[in-house]
């Protein structure tokens, strides 16, 4: 609702990227380069600030010349217009091949940048000097930056001495000036023995000289680029024009507002005539800032004040009385006003909110602020930005843009958003302004928030009005033109404006043929006196519109009855009226009339028959209504039974996975811990056969995984989790999956992707398991020595069962040279649970599941799967996604090699696990004797202290007891259940702060963010691969260590 002032530092007037140009170039080369920065810098800056665009033309100003990074010479626009006045006339020198440092100035003032710790620094500079420009340098003399007039002028706003002196006391009265038809190489001569910046252009007026125009050396420089005759083009053709005005009595500091508004570095000083008296420029801004002025300004204001003080002395004894009476007048008078405001903005229906300009503290907010807010008034009184915490985030950009850039002013007035606590949103307008003193000051800033919610609301609707009229519009055209009736628009004489193809082709005419025709041409006449009886009728307001039956007359001379519906319609402006008819051909219809006539007896025995009919139908009725009740029960008992169906099936699901998994967790765990020598030392031969097992273990944990993917897409409780996937990444860790057996069989396989296919936004882990079960498929079903490749192309869209709108798709095709596919078993490849030939069922082990998992995946994804294949030459499986390509390479899979990924994985460091594990004690919890004995083996070999509790409630009450380091948690135990004990361990404060492991065998859809939103640290899916058990508690021990 209001803007916040802003602190000013040395570094603004900094420029950072000055021009620089080697000792080699050439004059020309600098033009150049000075001319292009500046129209550069006009067309990028308008985008930007002000301040940034004075910069950007004070940089390109001068240009520095350096050797070896080191500053040698300067070359500013003063010494091209020097330059330029020379070559005029010196006729052989031969400027634009002049090298850069036979006319460079040198050596060049420069001022080290820690020397630059005040405003005044630079000035004395500038003045002892009589330089314009002064390069900043480190130590080693090298170049980093640039002060000008111009960039020092953004210093000038916390300067009051700027408000205390008139233009008067420094504008420079002897003015150089031209007439405008001077060449321009001669006002060059001119700015070169004035030794002036610029040179006004003046024209004779009431006896006196108007400035119409004004030449710089910048604009020298340009002319210079573009490469004009300065002798023969004249100062009126390229002078800048109209020029900026300042009187004699206005402040410094309003010169210096201006200059800054219109980004120029001069005024004209002219009378009330607008007649010239002088000039000022910025370096007149900054002599006042020199110690001598600041004396005799000091020396001024003393004078004054010992005039002031007299003068004041002497009024205050005079108007002392007065002022009593009035101040208790105003005092009464203020009161009356500050009652009548707080009345007038207590029952106003908008905002009102005043501040302190300095202090930005609240002095009043009306209560219309916590109901449309849904906040108390007294938080904004408290912080006066909290009211921004409430903006709608896709308005608060634009907001905070449109208070920095009204920030001095005060003035703001933006539409916006606003979330309320309880999640309603709300449309604000809100408008700031300053409250001035007598004296022009900004004393507060007065803000107004109107709710415009009904507004809006009320816009949106007319815009979506106007939509579903533009759409009516459209609609009426096309079946105005596509009307299986004949259509006609006529206007009030009768003559056709419009009809429809059936029209034409009703009548036999053209539409050009039609519109020179009226409607009763092609009539009867003996129809004609009623027609226009019933037009006459509508046109004076008797009737709206009129229907009859008439006959027309075809091209061919045959006759056609027709019944025509017609209504007077306004036109476009609203006058004169306009019939739209519809025609419609009913001599089919006539013809059958003299049937119907004599069937007219027939149709009264038939009323008869059918009177008799419905006495039956109405029985008929009655009986089918009470077997629509009856069927309509049945429905709702087996909907019933059909939730309760599904229900069973997720908890049949669920307690299938559990026990399912607790064996296999015993298995694989028992394994794991045989084979890394928890047990003692084993021989080949016993490693073999540990791991066969471990194998056959794991490979019944993922026919588990399957069915249960199977039965989550199904159900739908399968949610993909989207993210920046690096496609080569994908594409390789897929091709591991499956080296190994590809090379048991001397299968080769290749990888092959479109050089422009970066990155896609998927499912990783669902992709890859879409494309390891395409791939595992290609290498089962292909025989030795065969190939299996994974090519992934861009194409652009012409898949119609996609459903996602997308420019282009991605096909990931994995091409085999196995046994192929028959076209008439095609259609049972995606069945669930179905192998295309038993006899293949008994030579390849598989479930059924994985295509049926790849096509339900690639659905999730908007995607579909296409299959192609020739029995004994091999198959193209494909799956078609929409590419969706995301820049953010922060969520990007990385790129690293997949073996030294897998090593880093699986390495563990055996010092830092025996630093850890001393003394360390962990809690397991857990009611199945299997995995205890299983877990605590492992973890008692690792060096563990191990404590046991078979319910949740035990659990609690041993870590209560015994402060164990880490717990693991059980989530399916009696008595208390490792979710609620959980809850409680994190909500008792003696507790709360030990680590949690959640595991289950459950592994169904929203148990990992069940655990970890009551409060587990990680979360593990039984079978629980020891190792990696060992890993997470190391990490958790260290973050809590």
């Amino acid at each position: 609702m209001y803007a916040n002032s802003q602190e000013v530092s040395l570094e603004q007037a900094i420029i950072r990227s000055p021009l620089v140009i080697s000792a080699s170039a050439t004059v020309a080369d600098a033009i150049a380069l000075m001319s292009v920065g500046s129209q550069s810098c006009n067309l990028l800056c308008e985008i930007d600030s002000e301040t940034n665009l004075q910069l950007a033309h004070a940089q390109n100003s001068c240009i520095l010349v350096t050797e070896e990074k080191k500053l040698i010479g300067i070359l500013t626009e003063r010494d091209l217009v020097k330059l330029c006045g020379q070559s005029a006339q010196n006729s052989t020198c031969n400027l634009i091949e002049t090298a850069i440092f036979e006319v460079m100035t040198y050596p060049v003032q420069s001022l080290l940048e820690w020397e630059f710790t005040d405003i005044l620094v630079p000035i004395n500079r500038f003045h002892r000097y009589n330089i314009r420009h002064l390069p900043l340098v480190n130590d080693r003399g090298e170049v980093v930056g640039l002060l000008t007039h111009e960039s020092l002028r953004q210093l000038l706003r916390p300067i009051d001495m700027l408000r205390l002196r008139q233009v008067q006391e420094v504008m420079i009265t002897d003015v150089v000036y031209a007439k405008p038809t001077t060449s321009v190489s001669k006002i060059a001569n001119l700015m070169l023995e004035q030794k002036v910046s610029s040179v006004i252009i003046v024209t004779d007026c009431d006896g006196g000289l108007c400035p119409v125009g004004i030449v710089t050396e910048g604009d020298i420089v340009q002319y210079l680029a573009l490469e004009l005759d300065l002798v023969t083009t004249s100062v009126d053709v390229v002078m800048s024009f109209p020029v900026a005005t300042v009187s004699r009595d206005e402040t410094l500091w309003a010169v210096r507002e201006t200059m800054q508004e219109r980004m120029i570095n001069h005024l004209i000083v002219t009378d009330t005539n607008g007649q010239m008296e002088g000039i000022i420029g910025q370096s007149d801004l900054l002599r006042t800032l020199q110690p001598t002025e600041i004396y005799k300004l000091v020396s001024v204001l003393e004078t004054k004040m010992s005039r002031l003080e007299q003068e004041k002395l002497e009024l205050l004894q005079s108007q002392n009385k007065l002022l009593e009476s009035q101040v208790q007048e105003r005092t009464s008078a203020l009161a009356d006003s500050n009652n009548m405001f707080r009345q007038f903005a207590d029952h106003n229906r908008a905002v009102i909110v005043i501040r302190e300009a300095r202090s930005n503290k609240v002095v009043y907010v009306s209560p219309r602020y916590s109901e449309i807010w849904g906040q108390p008034s007294e938080n904004l009184c408290q912080n006066p930005n909290i009211w921004m915490q409430s903006i709608h985030p896709e308005d608060i950009d634009r907001i905070n843009q449109a208070h920095a850039l009204t920030a001095d002013s005060g003035n703001f007035s933006e539409e916006y958003r606003i979330v309320l606590p309880d999640g309603e949103i709300r449309w604000i307008w809100g408008r700031c302004f300053p409250l001035k003193n007598a004296y022009g000051k900004i004393e507060q800033i007065a803000a107004v928030a109107e709710d415009i919610s009904d507004r809006k609301i009320a816009e949106i609707s007319l815009q979506q009005s106007e939509q579903r009229l533009r759409a009516s519009e459209s609609l009426l055209s096309a079946m105005f033109e596509r009307s299986v009736v004949g259509m006609a628009i006529t206007d009030a004489n009768g003559r056709f404006v419009r009809t429809n193809p059936f029209y034409q082709q009703m009548v036999g005419y053209s539409e050009s043929e039609l519109q020179l025709m009226r409607f009763t041409d092609n009539m009867l006449p003996e129809d004609i006196e009623d027609n226009l009886r019933l037009r006459t009728q509508v046109l004076s307001g008797e009737s709206e519109g009129y229907q009859m039956e008439k006959r027309l007359l075809h091209r061919d001379g045959k006759i056609l009855w027709v019944r025509t519906t017609s209504s007077k319609i306004l036109d476009e402006v609203g006058q004169p009226p306009l019939f739209v008819g519809v025609i419609e051909d009913i001599s089919d219809r006539k013809q059958a009339e003299e049937s119907l006539q004599s069937a007219e007896v027939e149709r009264q025995e038939a009323i008869e028959a059918l009177y008799q009919l419905n006495q039956q139908l109405e029985s008929r009725v009655k009986q089918r209504t009470q077997e629509l009740q009856f069927a309509n029960q049945q429905l709702i008992e087996t909907n019933t039974e059909l939730a309760r169906a599904t229900r069973l099936k997720d908890e049949f699901l669920a307690n299938m996975s559990h026990e399912l998994r607790t064996p296999l967790n015993a298995i694989l765990g028992m394994s794991e811990g045989l084979m890394t020598g928890v047990f003692g030392d084993i021989n080949e031969r016993q490693m073999r056969s540990l791991s066969l097992i471990e194998t056959s273990g794991r490979h019944l944990l993922a026919l588990i995984n399957d069915i249960l993917d199977v039965a989550k897409i199904g159900a739908g409780k399968l949610d993909l989790e989207l993210s920046s996937v690096a496609v080569e990444y994908l594409c390789k860790s897929s091709l591991n999956f499956v080296k190994q057996v590809a090379n048991q069989k001397n299968i080769q396989l290749k990888l092959a992707i479109s050089p422009n296919i970066q990155t896609v936004l998927v499912d990783e882990r669902r992709m890859r398991q879409a494309l390891i079960n395409l791939l595992s498929n290609a290498v089962k079903f292909t025989p030795k020595d065969g190939m299996v490749s994974l090519e992934v192309k861009l194409q652009r869209i012409e898949v119609p069962e996609l459903t996602t709108e997308c420019s282009y798709v991605l096909i990931f095709s994995i091409i085999d040279t196995g046994i192929g596919i028959s076209p008439e078993d095609i259609s049972k490849l995606f069945q669930a649970f179905v192998q295309i030939d038993s006899s293949l069922n008994r030579q390849y082990a598989g479930t059924g599941l994985g295509l049926t998992l790849v096509k339900q995946i690639a659905e999730l994804h908007g995607g579909s799967v296409n299959v192609t294949s020739q029995v004994a030459e091999g198959s193209c499986f494909s799956i078609v996604l929409p590419y969706r390509e995301s820049v953010n390479l922060n969520n990007i899979s990385s790129k690293h090699d997949l073996d030294d990924d897998h090593h880093c994985a699986n390495t563990f460091d055996n010092s830092l696990e025996n630093s850890l594990a001393i003394n360390a004690l962990i809690l397991l919890a857990d009611d199945n004797p299997s995995n205890i004995e299983t877990f605590s083996n492992y973890l008692i070999s690792r060096g563990y202290r191990l404590i046991f509790a078979t319910n949740g409630q035990e659990a609690i009450d041993m870590i209560i007891d015994q402060s164990p380091d880490l717990v693991l948690m059980d989530i399916q135990m009696p008595v208390l259940d490792g979710i609620s004990a959980i809850a409680q361990i994190r909500s008792n404060p003696n507790i709360n702060n030990v680590p949690i492991v959640a595991l289950t065998a459950l592994a169904m859809a929203g148990d990992r963010e069940k655990c970890l939103a009551v409060g587990a640290n990680e979360y593990l899916a039984k079978p629980v691969k020891l190792s990696h058990l060992i890993s997470v508690i190391q990490q958790l021990l260290q973050k809590r260590d």
